[in-house]
């Protein structure tokens, strides 16, 4: 399965995952949704973040 055929949960998990990574934390994430497949929470590992990377 290529990423553009992803639904919108799975790629907004990879997205967060990409912004963990490079803020230097684990790429711990987690994307609840509805019944329907709206996203209605979202979050993210920040434990070992180091803020330096913009």
């Amino acid at each position: 399965m290529k990423y553009g055929n992803l639904p919108i949960q799975w790629k907004k998990n990879f997205e967060l995952e990409w912004i963990s990574l490079r803020e230097g934390s684990k790429t711990i994430t987690a994307v609840i949704t509805d019944e329907t497949g709206n996203i209605i929470s979202e979050g993210r590992n920040m434990i070992s973040e180091r803020g330096d990377s913009k």
